[in-house]
């Protein structure tokens, strides 16, 4: 039996758990029975009590608490049993997942309209993410045998760089639309690294002038920190880190035009693997002045290893894009031959994708740069390889992993939030932090547009600008090489212990900061975008998808710009971009398709696929009409002559 003599309950945390408190502990540390024979351990005896943080229990308890093992073994036989130490880490991550997918179907309720119009999805996975995460935590030190342990769920780098983060990308990149990305490729390359590299030097050296003057830093813990230049600069480059991840969250609710939505989250795309990439290297830097066997000078970054490291940013990006259209192209001569194994076919893509991501990632390149060019050369061959059931399965599948993706890391952002050993709050670094980072970030977006509208034929307007500068949304990728940050070692030679505790404390407060960072960008930016884009009247993009009169007349002006362009002499885009789909055609296409198409056959094939997409598009308006006429039984009438058209064409189509 389990006998308590004192408990004292502190109401500051958790007044929820009492009844939780009783079940936990006998259930977990109930009392180990004794083997026959053996009288010597028949209670063994052992104080649980948990951090005076949360519960201040003094039991007299007779509970065993051995390890796993131990507690595992029963050589008696038994009918049922629970063995949830064995799956309760597959089980929480399926439960939050149902427990997400039916927050989305009551999010997307027609009764949440008024709240879910306003508020992004994103910030209701964080809200959730943090209550379930307080509640594996809470319940998990209710037991007193695992005061000393770690949870069963951490979030740590590898498991996002390696596992969360490539479904994102990789399906991100293969419905990329790939006209406007290339026509616009410039534009995105200078917002992504030379928009980068200012938010990066200005925030890190702004940082590194306060704490010059002693205004940052000002813990007791944090006196001893080393915050220098490279460290300074390191921290610029965490707040710089856009997320993809937030922005695509925030612009699907908005529907902004084609144009700046491929801008920003292009820009988000290639911001992360810029900065990733400024991360590896400047951590390099960073580690030099803990090496105390190096005396000052030593300590001083050559101009050498600068010059090396600006070579390696080009080398790391270049290989990177080699690397990823080079996996794109074999997945795209594999699937030429699985014509009668089209089962296959997904399997290929999928595999061939994250093989990119992996070979560029054990090189030390970007595997984002790498996984985005493979889709795309995947998305731009393969299409015309697969089956229409195979293309429809890829297209599903992605969406459904990169969903899961998204909701496992707003789960272990929420548990991360509760992990105070990973914490230290520093009011200077956290503040300072997130006012730099809304204010360069403008700076260099209405300066960068100044230039590249001096070279674009359509220019970027004012509120396409404002909207850029507020989209800069931080997410998991920031807190991910924050909390990389946290758990690197440094190269120390000779180190000293209070050296070894500033370090500590400091990475600890750079990962708070991040965090409040995040936090800051996705609920305050991430709600009041939309209204600010409703208030500046911000043009959207069309819901609907063009029609076949529309693409016939669009490639018509195609080649009509480029027959003018021919006839001045003037290389532009649509001149350029003949040439490409002439070589395309001529060598590529050939030897990557299974049945490369001659010009006559695109246009037939071109045709077929628009009459079946209006056909497809006319079937479904027909069905939501039935659906509303069924529902509500009152159209009568007030049937419009769109639903009207939409009925005949359902009646006469079929496949």
């Amino acid at each position: 039996m389990v006998s308590y003599s004192t408990v004292e309950y502190n109401f500051e945390d958790m007044l929820v758990w009492n009844s939780i408190l009783l079940a936990s502990l006998v259930a977990v540390c109930s009392t180990a029975e004794p083997s026959h024979g053996d009288t010597s351990n028949t209670n063994a005896t052992m104080l649980c009590s948990l951090p005076s943080t949360r519960r201040t229990i003094e039991p007299s308890l007779d509970i065993t608490c051995g390890s796993n093992e131990e507690r595992s073994f029963d050589s008696s036989v038994h009918v049922a049993r629970v063995d949830l130490e064995r799956v309760q880490v597959l089980l929480i991550v399926t439960l939050f997942i149902m427990i997400v997918v039916i927050a989305k179907l009551v999010w997307h309720h027609r009764w949440m309209h008024p709240v879910a119009s306003n508020i992004p999805e994103s910030c209701m996975l964080i809200i959730v993410g943090a209550h379930i995460g307080g509640i594996l935590i809470g319940s998990f030190y209710l037991d007193p045998c695992n005061r000393d342990q770690d949870p069963p769920l951490r979030f740590t780098p590898e498991i996002f760089f390696l596992y969360l983060l490539p479904p994102i990308v990789l399906e991100s990149g293969y419905f990329l639309d790939i006209r406007a990305f290339f026509e616009n490729f410039t534009t995105i390359i200078v917002f992504a690294v030379i928009g980068t590299l200012w938010n990066t030097v200005a925030i890190g050296m702004t940082l590194f002038g306060l704490y010059e003057a002693n205004l940052l830093l000002t813990e007791p813990s944090l006196q001893n920190s080393i915050f220098n230049i490279p460290v300074a600069l390191l921290f610029g480059t965490i707040c710089s880190a856009v997320d993809p991840v937030a922005v695509l969250a925030v612009f699907d609710d908005i529907h902004v035009n084609k144009l700046l939505h491929i801008l920003v989250f292009g820009e988000s795309l290639l911001n992360d693997a810029v900065t990733i990439v400024l991360f590896n290297v400047l951590r390099a830097f960073s580690n030099r002045p803990f090496d105390t066997s190096l005396s000052d000078d030593q300590r001083i970054i050559p101009f050498t290893d600068v010059v090396i490291g600006v070579v390696q940013f080009f080398v790391v990006v270049l290989a990177s894009f080699v690397i990823g259209v080079l996996m794109g192209m074999i997945a795209a001569f594999i699937t030429r031959f699985s014509e009668h194994v089209h089962v296959l076919e997904p399997i290929i893509v999928f595999t061939m994708g994250y093989l990119s991501y992996i070979l560029a990632d054990m090189f030390e390149f970007s595997g984002i740069v790498s996984l985005i060019f493979c889709a795309i050369t995947m998305k731009h061959y393969v299409e015309a390889n697969v089956s229409r059931k195979s293309s429809t399965t890829i297209k599903y599948s992605m969406k459904v992993v990169s969903n899961v993706s998204e909701m496992i890391i707003f789960l272990f952002l929420g548990l991360s939030l509760y992990e105070s050993d990973q914490q230290n709050w520093d009011w200077g670094l956290s503040l300072f932090s997130l006012l730099f980072a809304l204010l360069y970030r403008p700076i260099g977006v209405i300066a960068l547009t100044l230039i590249v509208n001096i070279f674009r034929f359509k220019k970027i307007g004012f509120k396409s600008v404002f909207v850029m500068s507020y989209s800069g949304l931080r997410g998991a990728v920031a807190f991910s090489l924050a909390l990389a940050r946290l758990h690197g070692e440094p190269s120390l030679e000779h180190p000293t212990t209070c050296m070894i505790q500033s370090e500590a404390q400091l990475r600890k407060t750079m990962l708070t900061a991040t965090t409040f960072l995040v936090l800051f960008t996705v609920f305050v930016q991430g709600i009041t975008i939309k209204p600010l884009v409703k208030l500046i009247k911000v043009k959207k993009d069309r819901e609907q998808k063009p029609t076949m009169n529309e693409v016939i007349h669009g490639t018509t002006i195609d080649h009509v710009m480029s027959g003018l362009e021919d006839i001045i002499g003037h290389l532009g885009q649509n001149r350029l971009r003949e040439k490409l789909q002439e070589i395309d055609s001529k060598y590529l296409r050939k030897f990557f398709e299974r049945y490369p198409e001659s010009r006559d056959e695109q246009i037939l094939h071109i045709w077929r696929r628009l009459q079946y997409q209006e056909s497809q598009r006319a079937v479904e308006q027909c069905l939501e009409f039935k659906y509303h006429r069924d529902a509500e039984g009152k159209f009568g009438s007030h049937i419009s002559l769109h639903s009207a058209n939409a009925m005949q064409v359902c009646s006469q189509v079929t496949y």
